[in-house]
């Protein structure tokens, strides 16, 4: 849990994406973005931001969001952040994200936020790889090995079937 030293950032709410964006925006000292980035099903997003000067990263989850915005609170939870940095990455499947670029002194350990600071917002989709689904395919070959194995024993060979119809044809 991060401390809050000083007052809530002063922009509310936050901006909603549902594409890939490519674009440059000025953080004004002593405030803060955010984004709420939309991603399809099957697919990963990749978050880059990269600033002219120092600033605070956060990653919360929605529900934790509003730990952040309360003019009131004591603190707040992330999933990831940065402090006092120039870029930040991140990549999730996950629709449940607010991404923050901080520039208010919020926390003991985080950037000043003396002065405006412009920064480059890069969203990129990517359909989820083959890897993202190993175990999926790893547990379908465990299935069909012990069927094919169950085949093989419960099977008897060719001969022993030949010789199995020959002994019922003598016995009859």
């Amino acid at each position: 849990m991060l401390a809050i030293l000083g007052a809530a950032p002063t922009a509310l709410g936050y901006t909603t994406i549902h594409g890939t964006v490519n674009e440059s925006h000025t953080v004004v000292r002593q405030s803060w973005d955010a984004y709420k980035v939309v991603i399809p099903a099957g697919q990963k997003a990749t978050v880059r931001i990269g600033a002219s000067g120092a600033v605070d990263f956060y990653v919360f989850p929605q529900s934790q969001y509003g730990e952040y915005t309360n003019p009131s609170g004591t603190g707040f939870h992330t999933t990831e952040d940065s402090q006092n940095a120039i870029d930040f990455t991140y990549t999730t499947s996950s629709s449940d994200y607010i991404f923050v670029v901080d520039n208010a002194m919020i926390s003991v350990s985080g950037a000043s936020g003396n002065n405006d600071v412009s920064y480059s917002l890069q969203i990129t989709y990517q359909s989820a790889s083959l890897l993202d689904y190993s175990c999926y395919i790893l547990v379908g070959l465990v299935i069909v090995a012990i069927a094919g194995t169950s085949y093989w024993l419960y099977t008897p060979p060719k001969a022993f079937h030949e010789a199995s119809k020959q002994l019922r044809a003598q016995m009859r």
